[in-house]
């Protein structure tokens, strides 16, 4: 391997194919494709030529890439819910050519097929709990299998030998008997759990119920609470298998064109082509990302359980402490290593920062929008869940009623959304939360700064009442019928056109009032000029003084004249 080379991003689809995107001095990018089997791959070179491969003779520039997507698939393959009997695929020639041989141990053939899990009538708290990796543990008698169960109880991981595929020329080269495994790391979330960990994911999710009561043992009826079924949970179950043992290694025709009729990956949610894998790489969109079942950046990965939730984890996490994330239905919770909840948030109320997962803000924003657009891409779709899964199937039931969204709407002010059982929730632009009942008698605030407040709708305070305004008249709109909708639509025309009216007719009585003393002073300003001026430019009260002062002229005219026409009498 090329020491700048480096994994860009990598996606388990929901038929069980891997695509990796590998990037060589940040601008030459190698994609690998490995197929649902695990035998074979489809490497795609910065030209865009691909070319198919079988996976234990991968070319030597390959290898690295190769085991690197091998290994993201094993780990995650008990994610794709829609392919239950997808199994991890180990081969020796892959793992020695990747310089890994250290981690190949030889045991004898058969010895751990079978894993015997501990049962009896109590079990200790404390001997379940590890306190090097903050996280409940259960081995297997034969010491074969580990279960580790995160704190939070949302997430599990598991480790377990697997016997390697060998090639023909190797077969007979046992070491006294005995077979080369590799140990196997798998991360377990609960609405996709296998069967064969049913048993001792049951036992350690009632260890974590006793752990938090702090009870020293607890016993069978424990776990019947947390698991309905675990009386008919064996506790003697059988590993996963190696699925290199069955891969059939012939070749099927490579399709490249857009105008070949089939594609290179079918899945029930879409079909997918070189191309079109190459596109989902570089822009997501929804169509294909909800063929996604785990994607994988930066160390970050998503799983995108059947539900539509969302469970984000750090991907090597199975070995130590660290933070779990859980989305459903648009509401995140931030578990802290000890399992409790460190923060609340919505996807359209993101923190700066995630509380001993991510310190950088737009890393932060990136990875919660990915998460969001991963969970709209399969809400659509009704998928049974686990009944390990731990919150209930008749709970899960119960909700999906009252929290549809019937209508929603996105302005500068906020994000309104209406539900089916009269509630409003409101998410304005500077973070607050408001929600009001199906009553709309009551209502409730989420501050920024994480506070909270309730009051009734006619006791709102000043402040409360600038957001509560808001969301009683999107209620009001929402709630409505087609008919109500259209005529209040009408009655606000109305109302606008009369104020646009009355705005019209202020604004022209403005203009004449100005244009009239404007013509008034400029009156004046003539009239001692001696210019003659237009009887319509003057004012009532110029007017009255000019009449005035002439009829006093005419006055005292009249009076020179008399004078003049008695001094000629005499």
């Amino acid at each position: 391997m090329d020491a700048d080379t480096r994994l860009r991003r990598a996606l388990v689809l929901r038929d069980g194919a891997v695509v990796a995107c590998f990037t060589k001095q940040r601008h030459v990018t190698h994609t690998v494709v490995l197929e649902p089997n695990g035998h074979a791959y489809t490497y795609v070179g910065p030209t865009g030529r691909p070319t198919r491969h079988l996976t234990p003779t991968a070319l030597y520039a390959h290898v690295w890439m190769v085991d690197t997507a091998m290994r993201i698939r094993n780990r995650y393959v008990s994610c794709v819910s829609e392919c239950p009997k997808l199994t991890p695929y180990v081969h020796r020639a892959l793992i020695a050519r990747s310089r890994r041989p250290q981690e190949i141990v030889y045991r004898r053939r058969g010895a751990f097929r079978i894993a015997r899990w501990p049962k009896g009538p109590t079990y200790q708290t404390k001997g379940l709990w590890n306190d090097a990796t903050q996280m409940l543990e259960i081995a297997s008698i034969e010491g074969s299998a580990r279960i580790r169960l995160h704190a939070s109880g949302r997430i599990a991981f598991a480790s377990f030998l697997v016997e390697m595929k060998r090639s023909d020329d190797e077969e007979g080269e046992d070491f006294v008997g005995n077979v080369p495994h590799v140990l196997v790391e798998q991360t377990l979330v609960l609405n996709t759990l296998p069967k064969c960990f049913a048993y001792p994911i049951a036992v350690l999710l009632a260890a974590r119920d006793a752990h938090e009561r702090e009870l020293v043992t607890f016993d069978a009826d424990a776990i019947e609470r947390v698991a309905p079924d675990a009386a008919e949970l064996e506790s003697s179950t059988e590993l996963p298998r190696n699925c290199a043992f069955i891969a059939q290694p012939s070749f099927r025709p490579l399709f490249t064109s857009p105008s070949d009729s089939q594609p290179l990956l079918s899945t029930r949610a879409t079909d997918l082509t070189i191309e079109t894998l190459a596109r989902l790489l570089r822009t997501p969109t929804q169509t294909l990302d909800r063929a996604v079942a785990v994607h994988v950046s930066e160390q970050i990965a998503h799983v995108v359980g059947p539900d539509a939730s969302v469970l984000i984890h750090h991907e090597q996490s199975g070995q130590a402490m660290t933070s779990v994330i859980e989305g459903i239905r648009g509401y995140f919770e931030v578990f802290a290593p000890h399992g409790a909840v460190a923060q609340r948030f919505t996807a359209e109320t993101i923190p700066l920062r995630l509380e001993g997962f991510c310190e950088d803000v737009e890393q932060t924003q990136a990875i919660i929008t990915r998460a969001t657009e991963f969970a709209r891409a399969r809400q659509q779709e009704t998928v049974v869940v686990s009944p390990l899964h731990h919150q209930s199937d008749a709970s899960q039931e119960g909700s999906d009623g009252p929290t549809q969204v019937v209508e929603t709407a996105e302005t500068s002010i906020g994000r309104f959304r209406a539900f089916s059982d009269g509630r409003v929730r409101v998410v304005f632009a500077d973070r607050t939360i408001v929600q009001v009942d199906k009553t709309q008698s009551h209502c409730s605030f989420i501050y920024r700064d994480g506070s909270q407040a309730t009051c009734t709708t006619t006791a709102a305070s000043p402040d409360q009442w600038q957001y509560l305004k808001a969301a009683l008249e999107f209620a009001e709109w929402a709630f409505d019928t087609p008919e109500g909708r259209y005529e209040k639509h009408l009655q606000r025309q109305h109302q606008q056109l009369l104020i646009d009216k009355e705005l019209q007719r202020i604004t022209v009585r403005r203009e004449l009032n100005g244009t009239t003393e404007r013509g008034s002073q400029q009156a004046v300003e003539d009239t001692h000029g001696h210019e003659s001026v237009p009887l319509s430019a003057l004012s009532v009260a110029l007017i009255n003084q000019l009449q005035e002062q002439t009829q006093q002229h005419l006055s005292s005219v009249q009076a020179l004249l008399t004078e003049r026409d008695d001094s000629h009498s005499k």
